[in-house]
């Protein structure tokens, strides 16, 4: 069962008995007529009745091979788990991470590329010997500078290449694929960090029913703006006298 993301959902491979039973239920029921002047066509109709239950059998094979890949893909086999330790290295991982990491324009306002990886790093320092990490970062699509290695090398060697760029934010495609690196690592406790300045255009995307694999656990780290702005004060502006009664648009200029 630990190979399976959702494993309760495979009680739905009772589903399997659902195309043999329908077949039993509405089966034709033949009726034995004797007709003297066909029984020389008795050759015939044998073939005939051996070749349509053939294609009956094979057709409820395939119904039945259709209802368990329905199950299993719901259930969400983690393949790389099947292969055991020896196919698999991170089969004895017990902790599993994956650094997702906003590089978009809108990040330059926070930090530069130095502050930026000097962020990232901690988070690749405590895994142990028993953890393995990922890193993912993204802008307006997602990329994966390092995958999953119980070494952090990679992932360091990643993390150099990390700088705020131009491009706009979607972090929910992040996370999704944070998400989808974490189900072929079969570890029992699974995170995603994800280091971003939460602008609110990187979440204009996203579909309300999608979320994070149950069991996962989603800590956030988020990057303050660098330059605060100081006290503002409207010190001057000019403005159409009627602003309310007026149907058209007005405009109005201040100075700060």
């Amino acid at each position: 069962m630990k190979h399976f993301v959702n494993p309760t959902l495979l009680m739905g491979l009772a589903w399997v008995a659902a195309p043999v039973l329908i077949h039993l239920l509405l089966r034709d029921r033949v009726r034995r007529v004797a007709f003297g002047t066909l029984r020389f066509f008795g050759g015939v109709s044998k073939k005939m009745l051996r070749r349509k239950r053939f294609q009956e059998l094979l057709l409820i094979a395939l119904r039945t091979i259709a209802c368990a890949l329905v199950a299993l893909a719901f259930a969400r086999p983690i393949l790389g788990a099947l292969g055991g330790a020896v196919d698999n290295p991170l089969a004895d991982v017990s902790k599993a991470r994956v650094v997702v990491v906003d590089v978009s324009g809108s990040m330059a306002r926070a930090t530069d590329a130095k502050g930026l990886q000097d962020q990232v790093l901690p988070w690749l320092r405590d895994l142990g010997s028993a953890g393995a990490c990922a890193l993912v970062s993204f802008d307006s699509t997602p990329r994966v500078p390092a995958p999953f290695a119980k070494d952090t090398t990679e992932a360091r060697k990643g993390v150099t290449t990390l700088r705020p760029g131009h491009a706009g934010s979607n972090a929910l495609a992040g996370l999704r694929k944070a998400d989808d690196l974490l189900g072929g690592v079969p570890a029992a406790a699974k995170e995603i960090v994800l280091v971003s300045d939460l602008q609110r255009a990187g979440w204009d995307d996203s579909p309300g029913d999608w979320k994070l694999t149950p069991g996962t656990q989603l800590l956030v780290q988020s990057m303050p703006f660098r330059q605060q702005p100081g006290n503002l004060a409207i010190v001057e502006g000019s403005y159409p006298e009627s602003l309310v009664r007026e149907a058209a648009p007005q405009n109005i200029a201040v100075r700060i």
